[in-house]
């Protein structure tokens, strides 16, 4: 019969594995041959498992080590949390009293966040008595600029969530907690809570902050729910104004959540004209000119905007450039030489379907047709320039495209821009030779060979 073997693992493995189980002997044993890492992380795996006795005997190696790697005091952290959210209070305790950052203010700090994290898990978790003992401990503990139970602590929140009413109860009936009340609120509405709801609205100290941060967020259920309190007067107008622009800024659900603000018919024209002009959104644009007036400047002023954010490097906004020209290009309000400047832009950056939109318009001249024709030459692909050309194109737009496409190397451009230099009927023959001299004075052989290889008249 064959002999049954066995995998080997090593004595860091078989740490590991005892502070798991919580063979506290066997640790005990293999302590001296591990090295300081494997003992930070048995003492997160006996911490996680609520091993107590464990715990002791990795602490006690841990202090006499000395260890003080940055990596070992990260996983003691993590150890603190996860006795929290496991809800063993002798190993979470032990833990706190036996951690220390000294002087550190560094590992101070993290060891304030770190137990702040502990009592949310904790009250996520439904762990009243370790929730209790946070608090309890975060009430004698003294870290200078950091507030272990102050608006940043989402513990509230958390406990909500979990559904654990008890923790919430005692929570809420804290004297000198302020939470995280803004958390707290859509947690109790997404929650279906909405007594608890209205509580949590009643003890925020800053309400309007709250109303404003739910317009960013987009959290619509909130926010309609929160809506019946604006008639109270406890919303007031400028924070009602001041969540509509924020809203449609850089809210998550934009439309919906513009749509709704604006159905309260609280913001006044001079927010929405305002939020109007830091929109970047074509179909938020559209709402607001369908739904309310919108000045004149307001028009311009975005209009400008997007002609400035064409770009061929910046997908993102030149799209979004395109679209909002799209859309406004069509109002009166908006002079020809605004309308000529982006029409330009668009040759230039190579916004095909733009230009050919905007060339149909009345107010685009014959002198901006050959800016636009000279400005498209520099593009790589001679599409663009020569989609511009027609017998309407002076010589000087002519001359000023060749000299950009030379400057530029383009040569695909440059040839075909000689060939309309070298029309004897189209173009004096003065043109010609001010090409030849821009030629000359750029340097570069091959527009010169190009233009002498035209015709004689070089």
């Amino acid at each position: 019969m064959p002999v049954k073997t066995y995998p080997q693992i090593t004595d860091d493995e078989a740490a590991i594995e005892a502070a798991r189980t919580g063979l506290a002997e066997w640790l005990d044993d293999l302590i001296p041959e591990v090295d300081d890492r494997t003992v930070t992380n048995a003492i997160l795996e006996a911490s996680t498992h609520g091993h107590i006795t464990c715990v002791e005997v990795l602490t006690d190696e841990y202090e006499d080590r000395g260890i003080t790697a940055y990596t070992s005091w990260e996983t003691l952290q993590e150890a603190i949390e996860a006795a929290a959210a496991n809800g063993h209070l002798e190993v979470l305790n032990h833990l706190l009293s036996t951690v220390c950052p000294g002087s550190d203010t560094l590992r101070k700090a993290e060891l304030c966040g770190t137990t702040r994290g502990a009592l949310g898990v904790a009250a996520e978790g439904g762990h009243l008595d370790v929730v209790k003992f946070m608090v309890e401990y975060a009430k004698v503990t003294d870290y200078p600029g950091h507030e272990m139970l102050g608006s940043e602590c989402s513990a509230l929140a958390r406990a909500i969530s979990g559904g654990h009413k008890v923790v919430v109860e005692y929570l809420l009936i804290l004297e000198g907690c302020s939470w995280d009340f803004r958390a707290a609120f859509v947690a109790a509405v997404d929650a279906g809570d909405k007594a608890l709801a209205d509580r949590i609205y009643v003890q925020t100290p800053e309400k309007d902050e709250l109303f404003i941060m739910l317009s960013c967020r987009g959290n619509l259920d909130a926010l309609k729910y929160l809506s019946f309190l604006l008639g109270t007067g406890r919303v007031s107008s400028e924070a009602f104004e001041k969540g509509f622009e924020t809203a449609v800024e850089s809210a998550w659900d934009r439309v919906n959540m513009v749509q709704f603000l604006l159905d309260k018919k609280r913001a006044s024209a001079k927010a929405i004209n305002k939020a109007f002009v830091v929109v970047q959104d074509s179909d938020i644009l559209k709402m607001l000119l369908e739904r309310e007036h919108i000045w004149d400047e307001s028009i311009r002023a975005v209009f400008e905007q997007a002609t400035g954010n064409l770009s061929e490097y910046d997908s993102r906004r030149g799209q979004s450039g395109v679209r909002i020209i799209k859309l406004l290009h069509v109002k009166d309000c908006i002079p020809s030489n605004t309308i000529g400047k982006a029409f330009v832009v668009a040759a230039e950056k190579g916004q095909s379907d733009l230009v050919a939109l905007l060339r149909r318009d009345g107010r685009i001249s014959a002198r901006m047709v050959g800016a636009a024709f000279a400005g498209s030459a520099t593009r790589k692909k001679s599409d663009m320039v020569m989609s511009l050309y027609d017998t309407t194109i002076s010589p000087d737009a002519i001359l000023a495209a060749f000299s950009n496409a030379a400057a530029q190397e383009r040569l695909r451009n440059v040839k075909k821009l000689v060939k309309l230099l070298s029309d004897h009927d189209l173009v004096p023959q003065e043109f010609k030779h001010k090409a030849f001299v821009i030629a000359a004075r750029l340097q570069y052989d091959t527009p010169s060979q190009i233009l002498c290889e035209s015709g004689p008249d070089y």
